[in-house]
């Protein structure tokens, strides 16, 4: 986790996006599941 935190705050957007995009999927599949 320390080095994910290492990397948000050296490229943040790209972060971001990925966090972002994971959250979405991860949201996806659980409707997917209901």
């Amino acid at each position: 986790m320390e080095c994910l935190v290492a990397y948000k705050s050296q490229h943040p957007s790209y972060m971001d996006l990925a966090v972002a995009e994971i959250v979405t999927n991860t949201a996806n599949h659980r409707i997917e599941a209901l």
